[in-house]
């Protein structure tokens, strides 16, 4: 374990950075967290990341990141007996459970909801423990100390409530979607939200969307919302257009129901029975536990004229590397909804692909006519398909919506730009006292 000590040395700042999973791979984060850690070093002498799962392979961090699994290792989360029981008797354990019980009472009525809180408060008293101990082994500064959680949820939970005997602690987080959005679960609720926003220094959000969700629902605590758009990095190349007379598709995504690729495939059966003559190649990118029935699925349904391959897990910089060497005229998301502004077409546009988008969360912030095409909240399969044709019957709209991809991404989404930014921002909340 990485200790940070006060030596009598002029004090430099520390951030510890709560992730889901990263650097293990299980929650995919490489391609939101790799790109912002050299601006943080700018900021941040000392930089201790802390995992809350230690699952999946572990990939090689650059040697200024200190990577502390003593939080993964108490959590233990996981399928099984006992990872539940320890959180059930947690929860039990915990205050906060029996005050959000009294408060909602109508939650000993739904069970997915009763189960959540459970979750929300033995994870979260877990933290608590874990995180008391810590500080007393680190001992940092806490004057110069920033708890920076990537997600807003069980976590920051249990940080906000050691804040409460150590008010001088300074707390932000990231929102993104899943940890934002309750009408996104049934019922709709997401535990202790105003709790943590009571002691939070700052939550920055991924969409102008999101930002207005919060605040609209939570306009007491609006000051402490923050619009703080992700990015990604110049390829210093474009993605060529297809000259062979094949048309080419690619979506890139994790392979669960709400990115429904089910509908994709079906909507490009529709375009390989409306274009019997034209040849296409459909590429996905992503791993997920749908992968092989999506494969089944596109087997059994794709005509002929229609070629397809699931790729897997690319890392980011092979999803990069596979749009500067490959030709692709258009990329598509189908998905149900996304809460911020989704990584996958910011890698898009910043290679000046084009791309075709359901109009749901932050998807109608990045995609506009000038930059592709935005389906409908919930398209049909023959809309898909005309989207694509569209490109194909005028590939001057192809050309035009290249150039202003690759505008779009430079002037919004930029990496550089985005997390230079933020990380000087961050820095700033730790220098005021």
């Amino acid at each position: 374990m990485f200790i940070v000590k006060n030596m009598g040395e002029p004090v430099e700042k520390t951030l510890f950075l709560f992730t889901s999973s990263y650097p293990y791979s299980s929650a995919a984060e490489d391609t939101f967290i790799e790109p912002e850690l050299p601006h943080l070093q700018k900021h941040f002498k000392t930089i201790i990341m802390i995992p809350r799962t230690l699952r999946g392979t572990r990939a090689q961090v650059p040697a200024y990141i200190n990577v502390d699994t003593s939080l993964g290792e108490k959590l233990r989360l996981g399928d099984g007996i006992l990872p539940a029981l320890n959180i059930c008797l947690n929860a039990i354990l915990s205050k906060i459970f029996y005050y959000e019980l009294i408060k909602k009472k109508k939650l000993l009525f739904h069970y997915r909801s009763l189960m959540f809180l459970v979750y929300f408060s033995g994870v979260s008293h877990i933290v608590q423990k874990w995180l008391k101990k810590f500080l007393e082994n680190q001992k940092p500064v806490l004057s110069s100390t920033l708890f920076y959680t990537y997600w807003l949820n069980e976590v920051p939970l249990g940080i906000c409530q050691i804040k409460a005997e150590k008010p001088e602690m300074k707390i932000i987080c990231r929102a993104h979607g899943g940890d934002m959005f309750e009408d996104r679960y049934n019922p709709p609720y997401l535990p202790f939200r105003p709790e943590i926003f009571e002691f939070i220094n700052k939550i920055y959000i991924a969409s102008k969307n999101g930002a207005k969700y919060l605040s609209k629902k939570y306009p007491e605590h609006k000051q402490i919302f923050k619009v703080s758009l992700l990015g990604v990095a110049d390829p210093q190349s474009e993605t060529n257009m297809s000259t062979d007379g094949i048309f080419r598709i690619v979506s890139c995504s994790f392979l669960r129901p709400v990115k429904r690729i089910d509908l994709l495939i079906s909507g490009l059966k529709e375009l390989g029975i409306m274009r019997k003559n034209q040849e296409f190649e459909w590429i996905h990118i992503g791993d997920g536990p749908l992968k092989a029935s999506l494969e089944k699925l596109a087997a059994t349904l794709l005509p002929n004229n229609i070629k397809h391959k699931f790729f897997g897990f690319l890392p980011n910089s092979g999803v990069i590397e596979y749009y500067k060497n490959n030709p692709i005229d258009v990329f598509i998301n189908v998905s149900a909804s996304e809460g911020g502004n989704p990584v996958s077409i910011m890698e898009a546009q910043s290679c000046g692909i084009p791309v075709i988008a359901s109009a749901v969360g932050g998807n109608k912030e990045i995609i506009s006519d000038k930059v592709g095409i935005l389906l409908s909240p919930n398209p049909s399969p023959e809309e898909i398909a005309r989207a694509i044709l569209d490109f194909i019957e005028d590939p001057s709209l192809i050309k035009e919506r290249k150039i202003n991809s690759k505008i779009n991404w430079k002037e919004n989404y930029n990496a550089e730009k985005n997390f230079s930014n933020f990380s000087q921002e961050i820095a700033a909340i730790v220098d005021h006292n």
